[in-house]
């Protein structure tokens, strides 16, 4: 047997066991009865502090990052993570959830900030083209997605925003007025921290922020369907980081791709991506 061919065995077994990782002597295989971890995309420094993430096209995902002084929006090239377009912010500005919508056949991208609750509005490119204020209602800006929904007969789009608590927030894109309100519950009990959202199959899907989960809303129902728990997912990055304990680095970022029907999730300050594989459907 040549050296060739024992290097090209032990290649194809690193790559195999790339989906399971030793963490206090015991081993992670990243599935349950709910999904499966298809494979990952390791980040190298800089790494983003996560707060908005959606599919800009098949190979590419709009990722916003947050921190002050470090807030921006940017391309992610997934088949080489590296990132393109960047546009840093003021540091007067805490990013937080984006989401990329077409209004009137025009793409326009909105970017939510935190405390300063203003919606930063860019082009495709990502230039810049205007600013809004989240209406009164919104305490903070968080979270952000959208759907497309059936309005007297009529298809329109509505922007989906959470502010940290149990409430999502529907939003006309153009005048930026809040035009409904979801009330999220758990078993009778409000689900709060609702983070980053992204849209499946009719349901939205969020990170309930500090945790390792993410719940599945029925907005029609206004409950929880069920949880997504990544543990061990925040134990390899937690591992990979060297951390005594995760801070601020979370789970956040939910990005779905209807083509491949495959969510990639990742974390703030994470060395990595997760393609995820759901098994059930809505």
């Amino acid at each position: 047997m040549s050296i060739s061919y024992l290097f090209f065995i032990a290649l194809m077994l690193g790559a195999y066991v790339s989906l399971a990782d030793s963490d206090n002597g015991t081993t992670a295989t990243y599935e349950n009865d709910m999904y499966k971890v298809i494979r990952f995309f390791p980040r190298s420094a800089p790494l983003f502090y996560t707060q908005g993430l959606l599919f800009y096209d098949d190979e590419t995902l709009l990722e916003s990052a947050g921190l002050y002084g470090q807030s921006e929006i940017h391309l992610v090239n997934l088949k080489n993570m590296t990132t393109t377009r960047n546009f840093r912010l003021s540091s007067k500005y805490f990013a937080e959830g984006c989401d990329l919508i077409y209004i009137n056949g025009e793409a326009k991208i909105f970017q939510l900030t935190w405390q300063e609750r203003t919606i930063i509005i860019y082009n495709k490119q990502l230039i810049p083209i205007g600013q809004a204020d989240l209406p009164s209602r919104i305490r903070e800006g968080w979270g952000l997605a959208h759907r497309e929904d059936i309005e007297d007969g009529k298809k329109v789009t509505n922007l989906y925003v959470s502010d940290g608590s149990n409430e999502i927030f529907v939003v006309d894109p153009i005048t930026i007025k809040v035009k409904k309100i979801h009330k999220i519950y758990l078993n009778g009990k409000p689900t709060n921290l609702l983070n980053e959202l992204e849209f499946v199959n009719n349901r939205l899907y969020a990170n309930i922020y500090t945790t390792s989960k993410i719940a599945v809303i029925n907005l029609e129902e206004n409950k929880v369907e069920r949880l997504l728990d990544f543990h061990q997912l925040t134990l390899k990055a937690k591992q990979e980081l060297k951390l005594s304990g995760m801070g601020g680095k979370v789970l956040n970022g939910i990005a779905y791709n209807p083509q491949t029907k495959r969510l990639i999730i990742t974390g703030k300050k994470w060395p990595f991506m997760a393609e995820v594989q759901l098994k059930y459907e809505h």
